[in-house]
């Protein structure tokens, strides 16, 4: 499918850092495998996801364009972030252009092998990530004050996309006004970009709560689906682990993105059956490999 232009399989961050663990001979195969079914398109790092994400509900909520160039998609050389840092020494504004821009050729012709290379293939340790074993155990501290408060799954989702709204979108929505209204000399004065401010916090959690957000914040909307059942689920005694934050992080990318999403059984089925998170992004979930030789046959 890929070679005949009807697919891409894209990657992400936390594509990435599933491959890296890998032993090196296992990797070598993976990368090659990726570099040809990706062909180097991949969804942006997430701080530029929430970015472009926060921009698209301004523009919706506002009718106010604060996109800024930004895109959900990226290349494999630019998948954790964007941005470069400051060139260091002293150098010429043409010596600064010149690095500048052969730093993001570089970058955004990489491709998985040459990343990996750039890691003499050791992603098993230079790539490790786990969650912290105290964040871990807030967690089910958390989930146990709430089981035992006898909160309802509605009354979590909206509390806890409520607070997720304050801590990470107002941040960025603050920013991307603030540069409208600065471009536009403030005709209006501060007041309207507290009044714009509060319109978007106020907009975001009563069109979540209603569910009537289809599909905008949707990086936001899905991880806090998904940690709502868990956190209201009394029946599983399991703890929550790096792995099925890594399957949710997964989701929350992706969804809106790709037609189809492949994950393993027991996350297909709360994005199916529970939340029925699929048909409101229009992405296919596919949780077996019976059921992905199905979709795509040989």
């Amino acid at each position: 499918m890929v070679r005949a232009r009807d697919a891409l399989c894209v990657s992400q961050i936390y594509s990435l850092l599933e491959v890296g663990k890998q032993e090196e001979q296992s990797l070598r195969t993976t990368a090659e495998l990726l570099d040809e079914l990706t062909e180097g398109v991949a969804i942006a790092s997430t701080d530029d996801l929430l970015r472009w994400e926060c921009a698209e509900f301004i523009g919706a909520a506002l009718q106010r364009d604060v996109t800024q160039g930004l895109c959900p998609w990226t290349k494999v050389g630019q998948i954790h972030r964007s941005d470069l840092p400051p060139l260091p020494g002293p150098a010429s504004d043409a010596d600064r252009e010149a690095i500048l821009k052969s730093s993001i050729d570089s970058l955004w012709n990489l491709s998985f092998e040459e990343a990996f290379a750039l890691l003499d293939w050791d992603t098993k340790h230079k790539l490790a990530f786990q969650l912290d074993d105290e964040v871990l155990a807030q967690v089910e501290k958390r989930k146990a004050e709430q089981l035992a408060k006898g909160f309802t799954r509605e009354q979590v989702r909206v509390n806890e996309f409520a607070q997720q709204v304050r801590d990470r979108v107002m941040p960025v929505a603050a920013e991307l006004l603030r540069a409208w209204h600065i471009e536009r000399g403030f005709p209006d004065g501060m007041a309207a970009l507290l009044s714009d401010l509060h319109f978007v916090e106020r907009s975001a959690v009563q069109q979540f709560k209603d569910r009537t957000l289809g599909q905008l914040l949707p990086g936001l909307s899905i991880m806090t689906e998904l940690y709502a059942l868990y956190e209201t689920d009394r029946d599983t005694r399991k703890p929550l682990t790096s792995n099925d934050w890594f399957d949710s992080s997964h989701a929350a990318a992706a969804l809106a993105y790709c037609d189809v999403f492949l994950t393993e059984r027991n996350l297909a089925h709360k994005l199916r059956q529970l939340l029925k998170i699929d048909a409101q992004y229009g992405c296919q979930v596919i949780g077996s490999l019976e059921e992905a030789l199905a979709r795509f046959p040989g």
